[in-house]
């Protein structure tokens, strides 16, 4: 959550303006911001429901690849992006899949766990 806080405006490091956001980077945002959403849901109930979390966090950190390849190949922005903010989305983007993997894990121990229900 602290390197998708350093990747706006908020953080300092990204310099382009918010009107030199495309259409693809606006709808890219939305989905950042419910991702987001959606981790910090995850983080909440993470200890109380396993298998809640780990959907829900699968989900979230899913939805910030989409802001990640349209600012790669530059359809984000009119402008390119700092190299800042380059290294930071690519540091970013190894974190999701390594967290990704731990909320598969999370999930397939929550449901060996979990008797079926018929």
């Amino acid at each position: 959550m602290v390197l998708a806080v350093l990747l706006t405006p908020l953080g300092g490091l990204e310099t382009r303006s918010i009107a030199e956001t495309t259409a693809i980077g606006l709808s890219t945002i939305v989905l950042f911001l419910v991702g987001l959403v959606l981790d910090v849901a995850s983080i909440g109930a993470l200890f109380r429901r396993p298998r809640t979390a780990s959907i829900l966090a699968f989900i979230g950190l899913t939805l910030y690849f989409p802001i990640f390849i349209a600012d790669s190949t530059g359809l984000w922005s009119s402008k390119p992006a700092p190299p800042a903010i380059v290294y930071l989305s690519i540091t970013t983007a190894i974190v999701h899949i390594g967290v990704l993997f731990l909320a598969t894990r999370v999930y397939r121990e929550s449901t060996a766990k979990t008797p079926a229900v018929a």
